[in-house]
């Protein structure tokens, strides 16, 4: 098929759905294919409703991606003010650990006993070599351990309600930062909450998406306008509005291009044929020129052993010849 044609069929199809729209469009209903009609409506109307639902999904997306930046700003501050807050804990068991050593803590803040215990038994020296070294990787151990310690003292400090028994200097400055921080993360988490929520509001709303399907509008409306062109016959009269008769029309001039292009077509695949027979014809003239030079060549080459043979014949005969006379003698 040429893409002329194609063009040309491409262009009455759309000439159809034009038809059908029309038809549609102007309230006009031939007194045929009201099941099509019908069907046609229905599926403009789920039309409808999907384009709703689609710019409803769409808005919703939008919504969606705001609600994930802010929360993802949410989670940022968040890491933000906990790290802030391990900071403060870490100096405030820091504080509290070097108040203990130097015995300037009070005896109900008793929970770093052991581990005070086992500090000064590791920064003991052993006289034994071996003794020391095993202390010495122990400490190191101990030591490298400090900081999920300090930060341990902290947090009991607060569970168990002891933080009014460490006053001044850095332990106010550093209970009021603590106390601040828990209240920002503790707004900042229900920040976090609220923006979750709203998320899976929208998503269980719309779902996580939506495929496009592809309508199957247009092929209906193509069908449609098809059918009622086929059967014009039946419900085309003088009430028929004129710009349905105009595509009618359209659609018959457009018929008859397709006719004449494809007798065209048909005309040039004659041709084409005619032009592969002659020249399979040539081919064969050409091999048949061939295998008579060749059956040329071989004649003459039959002709030549023909006398050769019929000289041997003649040597033999005269070499018989010769022998009788001998033999007379």
């Amino acid at each position: 098929m040429s893409s002329d044609t194609e063009i040309l069929l491409k262009k009455k199809r759309g000439l159809f759905s034009l038809l059908a729209r029309t038809v549609i469009a102007d309230s006009y209903e031939p007194v045929i294919g009201n099941r099509l009609r019908n069907e046609i409506l229905s599926a403009m109307e789920d039309e409808k409703d999907k384009e709703l639902r689609m710019a409803s999904i769409s808005s919703s997306m939008a919504r969606r991606e705001k609600i994930g930046q802010a929360l993802d700003a949410a989670r940022e501050k968040l890491s933000v003010l906990r790290s802030e807050e391990t900071e403060a804990r870490l100096r405030l068991g820091l504080v509290l650990f070097e108040a203990r050593k130097d015995g300037a803590l009070d005896g109900r803040i008793d929970f770093m006993e052991e581990d005070y215990a086992t500090y000064i038994r590791l920064q003991q020296q052993s006289r034994s070599p071996i003794k020391r070294v095993l202390t010495k990787i122990d400490l190191s151990g101990f030591e490298k351990d400090l900081a999920n310690r300090y930060v341990s003292y902290s947090k009991e400090l607060f569970s168990r309600g002891l933080e009014d028994l460490v006053e001044g200097g850095e332990f106010d400055a550093l209970k009021d930062r603590i106390l601040l921080l828990g209240r920002k993360i503790e707004a900042q988490e229900n920040a976090e909450s609220l923006l979750e929520g709203k998320l899976e509001s929208e998503i269980s709303q719309y779902g996580e998406g939506y495929e496009e399907k592809e309508s199957s509008l247009p092929a209906m409306m193509e069908g449609y306008g098809s059918y009622l062109f086929e059967s014009g016959q039946k419900w085309i009269d003088q009430d028929t509005p004129d710009d349905i008769l105009d595509i009618i029309s359209e659609i018959l001039e457009v018929e008859r291009a397709i006719e004449e292009a494809k007798r065209i077509e048909r005309t040039e695949d004659e041709r084409r044929k005619a032009l592969e027979i002659d020249a399979l014809i040539n081919d064969s003239l050409s091999r048949i020129d061939a295998l008579e030079e060749e059956r040329k060549r071989i004649d003459d080459k039959i002709n030549e052993i023909r006398r050769e043979i019929k000289q041997m014949e003649e040597e033999k005969n005269s070499l018989l010849g010769i022998s009788s006379e001998r033999s007379g003698l």
